[in-house]
């Protein structure tokens, strides 16, 4: 399924259907006689950057671990709060570019809509990436068909299509009617209170500028073929028009090259900032508009369609189901194959349009759209798994490209994390917390004790540079972003300390991420020393960045994998807790919220690699009952989390619970326009839950010199048959697998000509391995696998 599609105009914004181009987002509603498009622009954020790096930290530093070290965790704390949050507290927030409105009316002056409208449909197609919105009304101009010229009283049919086309990046609005000379309106932008000018800048142009935050502006132009057009006041007025096409540019100071560098601290004034972004906008309008609107559309469905069309899934058809409207799809077929794979391509979707050139930064909380000035957590890139989670499906969905942003803003955050590593902490390396903002301002944000005073957050991003390239083999990527993974390592080689057993090395002060437990006195606290995440995701870095050495042909004796292999070794395992279950903090404890939504201490199970349904089961059977705990206590009732939990049970290769909490996630965190609810809405979990449902059908994982491919490990009950095509493995490989009755039916591997890839692989069926060989660039895994499966 393809087509997302509704019978009615969005109520509100998370009925509204998302359009991107990776910079420009846009929210269609499509109203009948009034729409609303809500406009996004990646940079468009609430002001310039700031050192908020704390200068009494690195004096205090020491206090709080000794503190910590002898259970004094409450003043541990306070020291904390004082010395270690950032100054100030917050860092810049993620805005809306506001609001494109257009009123329609019919030829009388009257406002279209209410019960003259029939056979209405709104729907976004996946595989144009285009919005449309269409309606009939009677008239009473005169009909020009041929069989009832000059009668009164003909039927318009309206269509308005709406795409953000990354080749000429710019949004673009088509309106059209059956009937010539049908199309009034008038169009204006909008921003509330925030925005510092808004005026026409010629008969068919108006512009808003804001210069409250980063300086930027809006800009529309109308292309009309008949009819006449013009400005009133900050209104562009069409009147008797056949079609109509609106071309919509965001531009903002941003892009302005010493703007950026300088962290927006330059000497010009806003108002000369906001008049750059105008004449920015302007050059790229007249370009865009300069090409009849049928070019312009094709150049963009060529374009979408190669990233789009390199995988697809498919399941078990139900005619009947795949007529619905998703509101109605979602609503009473939660546990359908028709929504799944809807779902599915339609996740695939969102991260095409939100993370990649023509933008230039990562996808946030909330991916490329917001509506707020103050959004929900500042719509900031949350890296204590939400920004990581966004990237999970990446690679294997055939997206690896969507992940780039993602490591050019890494290159950022360790310009100024090395920063707050010396002044904050007196360490080498580079460190970060639990949020970025554009700026990749890296120290603590908010004053929050569960979640601020952690600092994990570059080592966890760092991780992504090697699962990238395990999937793509790409030397020179690697040889380009090695130094992120070795100065993440090079921070903690300075700043861990000993256990009080002198046993294993640990970081104090840490957090388990935004989780509290109880002392004994009865009293709640967060911070300790040696968190189980902690270690997991150091055993990732340092296992990352010693293999990474290793393919780089780096020698055994540089000084900084030695560190990294002698941190390695003095790390704790995970430790089974007496119930059976992982354990979380590094200590017996009581836990405040067992039904939390953050399962922190499952980070080896996913992402990490060191807990696995094969290798260890004892640790695996222990991570079972850590999850059943969560839920019984209330657990996975935000969308994300409910997400990590899809992805902990296709590691476990349990189908049937798998299938259930996808239903749970749609009846339960899944907005009328198919958007993850946290609640309120957040991407994170349409990205993890794409990774998720494809780790379900296929996983791969690199094991030394081998690559162990998992075949159908998590099949939910309900996916009896399907097939998916053209999806990424690790080594440089993909496979195309088809199956029914929940067995495989055909499975091939194949790799690109004139490839670097993975001859040695490993094939893992009903969690029995299969050695074997991709000698020659394929292999029908069929012949791998015995005769009678």
């Amino acid at each position: 399924m393809n087509t997302v599609w509704y019978k009615t105009p969005a109520e509100d914004w998370n009925s509204a259907l998302p359009l991107g181009n990776g910079r420009i987002g846009a929210m269609v509603y499509g109203g009948f006689g009034h729409e609303t498009i809500q406009l996004n622009e990646e940079s468009v954020w609430s002001g310039e950057h700031k050192d908020r790096n704390n200068r009494s930290c690195a004096q205090t530093i020491h206090d709080i671990q000794d503190k910590l070290a002898k259970g004094q965790t409450g003043e541990a704390e306070r020291l904390a709060f004082e010395a270690m949050s950032g100054t100030p507290s917050q860092q810049t927030v993620y805005q809306t570019a506001g609001n494109l409105l257009i009123d329609f009316f019919t030829a009388e002056g009257q406002e279209i809509g209410g019960g003259d409208v029939s056979v209405y449909k709104r729907e976004l197609d996946l595989e144009t990436a285009a919005a449309t919105v269409s309606f009939s009304m009677e008239s009473s101009m005169p009909s020009t068909a041929f069989f009832s010229k000059n009668t009164q009283g003909s039927s318009i049919s309206y269509t308005r299509e709406v795409i953000a086309s990354a080749p000429a990046d710019v949004l673009a609005v088509h309106i059209a009617a059956t009937t010539p000379k049908s199309i009034f309106f008038r169009a204006y932008l909008e921003r509330g209170n925030f925005s510092t000018r808004q005026y026409s800048l010629s008969d068919d142009t108006i512009v808003l500028e804001d210069t409250h935050g980063i300086p930027f502006c809006v800009m529309a132009t109308a292309v009309l073929s008949g009819g006449k057009c013009m400005t009133r006041g900050g209104c562009i007025v069409v009147e008797g028009a056949d079609e109509v096409t609106l071309y919509v540019d965001i531009e903002s100071a941003f892009r302005k090259r010493n703007y950026y560098r300088k962290g927006g601290h330059v000497h010009n004034s806003p108002a000369r900032l906001a008049a750059w972004c105008v004449d920015r906008a302007l050059r790229r309008l007249c370009f865009a508009s300069s090409q009849p609107y049928g070019d312009f559309r094709a150049a963009h469905i060529k374009e979408y369609g190669r990233w789009y069309k390199a995988v697809s899934l498919s399941l078990a058809k139900d005619e009947a189901l795949e007529k619905l409207p998703a509101d109605e799809l979602l609503s009473g077929h939660a546990g359908s194959t028709a929504l799944a794979e809807l779902y599915w391509n339609y996740n695939r979707y969102l991260l095409i349009s939100c993370s990649r050139a023509p933008g230039t930064l990562p996808a946030t909380l909330q991916g490329l759209w917001n509506k707020d000035m103050d959004p929900p957590w500042g719509s900031k890139f949350t890296i204590n798994i939400n920004t990581e989670m966004n990237y999970w499906p990446a690679s294997m969905c055939g997206l690896g490209d969507t992940e780039l942003p993602l490591f050019r803003l890494l290159e950022r955050a360790h310009r100024n994390g090395k920063k707050t590593a010396r002044i904050m902490y007196g360490c080498g390396g580079f460190v970060a917390h639990h949020n970025l903002d554009i700026w990749a301002d890296t120290a603590p944000q908010d004053t929050w004790i569960p979640g601020t005073y952690w600092l994990l957050g570059a080592a966890w991003l760092a991780t992504h540079v090697r699962e990238h390239y395990e999937y793509t083999l790409d030397k020179k990527f690697l040889r380009k972003y090695f130094y992120l993974l070795r100065d993440a390592c090079r921070f903690f080689a300075e700043f861990l300390i000993p256990s009080e057993d002198g046993k294993h090395l640990i970081l104090s002060p840490s957090v388990s991420p935004e989780n509290t437990y109880r002392l004994a006195d009865g009293s709640r606290a967060s911070l300790c020393a040696g968190a189980d995440m902690d270690n997991r995701i150091l055993e990732h870095l340092f296992r990352a960045t010693l293999q990474s050495a290793k393919d780089l042909a780096l020698p055994d004796t540089d000084s900084d994998m030695l560190h990294v292999r002698a941190m390695l070794a003095k790390l704790e395992p995970p430790a089974i807790t007496a119930e059976g279950t992982i354990r979380e903090w590094p200590f017996a404890c009581e836990e405040t919220e067992p039904g939390h939504r953050h399962i922190s201490h499952l980070y080896g199970l996913f992402p990490g690699h060191s807990i696995s349904a094969v290798r260890t089961p004892d640790l695996a059977q222990a991570a079972r009952k850590t999850i059943e705990k969560r839920l019984a206590n209330g657990g996975g009732h935000t969308g994300w989390s409910l997400a990590w939990i899809l992805n902990f049970r296709a590691s476990l290769h349990d189908g049937v619970s798998a299938g259930k909490e996808l239903e749970t996630l749609f009846t339960k965190s899944t907005q009328p326009n198919l958007l993850d609810s946290h609640p309120p809405f957040q991407i994170d979990g349409n990205f993890g839950s794409l990774a998720a449902m494809t780790r379900m059908i296929a996983q791969s994982e690199q094991d030394g010199s081998r690559i162990v491919i998992d075949v159908l490990p998590a099949l939910p009950p309900s996916w009896t048959e399907g097939s998916l095509r053209g999806l990424h493995l690790k080594g440089n490989i993909k496979l195309d697998i088809s199956w029914s009755e929940g067995g495989i039916r055909a499975a091939e591997l194949y790799t690109a000509p004139g490839t670097t890839y993975c001859k040695n692989i490993a094939i893992c069926y009903q969690n029995r391995l299969y050695e074997a060989n991709l000698s020659d660039g394929r292999l029908d895994i069929m012949n791998v696998l015995p005769s009678t499966v």
